[in-house]
Parts: structure tokens; sequence; C-alpha cells
């Protein structure tokens, strides 16, 4: 049996992440220059994408560990 391939997850992980970090430097930029707006909005966007970002490493972690838990019991591995 073959190792499952997460290819199209990874590709989401980092796609969704880098996303969230070009919106938060965006922000911090617009902060810097001087824009409330900037502001006023990064008070709700940027604790949000920080915590997606985090959420979507932990699940992944979580359950990338599973799989391969699960996988490596069915080939009669310890």
């Amino acid at each position: 049996m073959e190792k499952p391939s997460y290819r199209t997850s990874k590709q989401q992980l980092w796609f969704n992440s880098v996303m969230a970090w070009l919106v938060v430097m965006i922000l911090a930029c617009g902060a810097v220059a001087g824009s409330a707006q900037a502001v006023s909005f990064g008070t709700i966007a940027v604790p949000a994408l920080l915590t997606l970002i985090a959420t979507m490493l932990g699940i992944h972690r979580h359950f990338g560990t599973k799989d391969m838990k699960i996988m490596s019991q069915s080939q009669g591995g310890p």
C-alpha cells in the first residue's frame, strides 16, 4: 500500500497562508503610512487571519499524523 499524497492540501495550505500574510502585510504598511481605514480594518482582520493560519497548520498537522498512523497500522507496523 502506498503512502497518501497530500499535494492538493499542501498547495491549499501554502496558498491560504501566503494570502493571509499578504493581507496582514498590506494592512501593516497602510497602518504605518497613517491610513485610519487600515488601522480600523486591521483590528478585526489581523487577529482573524492569524487565527486562520494557526488553525490550518494545527488541523493539517493533527490529521496528517493520524493518517500516517493508520497507514502504518494497516501495513503491520508498530
